[in-house]
């Protein structure tokens, strides 16, 4: 009677092809790993949902070991939601899926856990929870029910969506109709990534013990994403650096860390980093109150001064004031204020426009420009107003250093021009989610596939050459 089971059961060898009818896979190998509990499925871009009250997951596979292009989309209801003991021996919470698993003429349902197995080779792997009473395994043997050539594969997949080996990248963005993010995300698409506006404004996120996540409105759970740029204006930076630390537990890149770009804000604590490790800055002064600016405008220096009103990193434009009396009537004028002050005092030649804006990008200085005239801010993309700067060596080692010292590894440091005092450029600003339309209009660069490719570096990530065999 036993010898009769024996004969019944399906002999497999280390490794075979398998099939799921109900998931549109009609072809994947499978590693056969009697060691191993439960089977499990290559899955990315995991995302719950509900379907007539039941709670169901979609998902996407590459199939095919080598084959990052080949992306089949999938979904089932969920069966359970357990912790599994990865092969590194950490405990993670998986989605189970019950799915009919086809070997070759022989067909039973299985659970199938959903893993990212893209770094083990085997899209699958075929645990002894669905071997018992079915299968035996020859582990001398590869493929003992049969080999599916490339021919057949070409065949089973010439629907697929096809996919290029790119990165998901997101901007953390309010729209995307400024220069540089429209800019950001042709240069993705010019390497090969799939890019897209994560609408910041749309927004919410949920913190819960068991399932914390970033939603979109009308949209649902954000993907994941191999990387996200912070885009958003100074009046969301709390709101935004919140979002951004969220995506950072999830596992991923972001090209500017929150707690940097919060930094870089917040102008006094910049500025005080700043002056503690050496850096020349401008004469600055901030108040609580505008009752306070005569006296501070005092301390730091006269007249001519640069004079911006804040609240809650809200940023209002800034005024340029050249006499005491202009003084006494912006003190009359803001009696009533709630707003704080910060004050930049410098020379007549400073606000006259002899500013040097250099851009950093993955800690290398791409370029600098001068503002030659008087800054108008109607005209602050203006190339006209711009010249190429030669930085000295000196210069860069200065720039570097400001941006070493706030973690930033794409910015802009803006510096003013001194040639009294002792240092002949000083810092007056730090921006971190900087323009790169001047900089690439004034000197023909194609600066955001620079920054794509420094991308593309945070993330390990190389263009695969494809040859005319691979399956595509």
């Amino acid at each position: 009677m036993s010898d009769n089971k024996q004969e019944q059961k399906i002999m497999v060898g280390c490794e075979e092809w398998c099939a799921f009818p109900g998931l549109g896979i009609p072809a994947i190998a499978a590693r056969v790993d009697s060691g191993a509990r439960t089977s499990s499925i290559h899955a990315f871009n995991i995302q719950p949902f509900t379907r007539k009250g039941q709670p169901w997951v979609s998902f996407e596979v590459h199939p095919l070991q080598n084959n990052r292009r080949l992306v089949v989309r999938c979904e089932a209801p969920v069966a359970d939601c357990r912790k599994v003991k990865s092969s590194s021996g950490v405990a993670e919470k998986r989605y189970v899926i019950q799915t009919v698993l086809r070997l070759w003429e022989h067909e039973f349902v299985v659970e199938l856990t959903l893993a990212n197995r893209d770094s083990m080779g085997y899209r699958m792997l075929l645990g002894r929870e669905a071997m018992v009473g079915r299968i035996m395994v020859d582990p001398e043997l590869s493929f003992n029910l049969g080999n599916v050539t490339e021919d057949v594969l070409e065949h089973h997949y010439k629907d697929a969506r096809r996919s290029v080996d790119g990165l998901r990248i997101a901007l953390l963005a309010e729209h995307e109709k400024y220069y540089t993010n429209r800019r950001l995300l042709e240069a993705c698409e010019e390497r090969g990534h799939f890019p897209t506006i994560v609408n910041l404004t749309s927004c919410y996120v949920t913190l819960d013990k068991s399932r914390s996540e970033i939603y979109e409105r009308d949209k649902g759970v954000i993907p994941s994403y191999d990387a996200m740029i912070p885009r958003f204006s100074i009046e969301n930076t709390l709101f935004g650096t919140g979002v951004l630390r969220q995506y950072l537990l999830k596992g991923g890149v972001a090209f500017n860390n929150p707690a940097s770009v919060l930094n870089s804000r917040d102008k006094l604590s910049l500025l005080q980093k700043l002056m503690s490790n050496d850096i020349p800055i401008c004469n600055f002064g901030f108040a609580y109150s505008t009752q306070d600016l005569e006296a501070m405008v005092g301390f730091i220096g006269a007249e001519p001064y640069q004079m911006q009103l804040n609240k809650h990193f809200r940023v209002k434009p800034s005024m340029r004031v050249k006499s005491s009396d202009q003084t006494q009537m912006l003190m009359q004028a803001l009696h009533s204020s709630s707003d704080s002050v910060q004050v930049l005092s410098h020379d007549e030649g400073a606000l006259d426009g002899n500013v040097v804006k250099a851009l950093v990008v993955g800690g290398r200085v791409v370029c600098a420009l001068q503002q030659d005239k008087p800054k108008d801010p109607a005209l602050v993309h203006d190339v006209s107003g711009h010249e190429i700067y030669h930085l000295s060596k000196e210069d860069k080692k200065l720039i570097l250093k400001v941006a070493k010292l706030t973690g930033l590894q794409f910015l802009c440091v803006e510096l003013v021009k001194v040639p009294q005092g002792e240092h002949e450029l000083v810092v007056s600003d730090v921006i971190a989610s900087p323009s790169i339309e001047l900089f690439e209009k004034v000197t023909g660069k194609d600066i955001a596939t620079q920054v794509v490719i420094e991308i593309e570096k945070c993330c390990d990530w190389q263009q695969q050459n494809t040859s005319a065999t691979v399956v595509s």
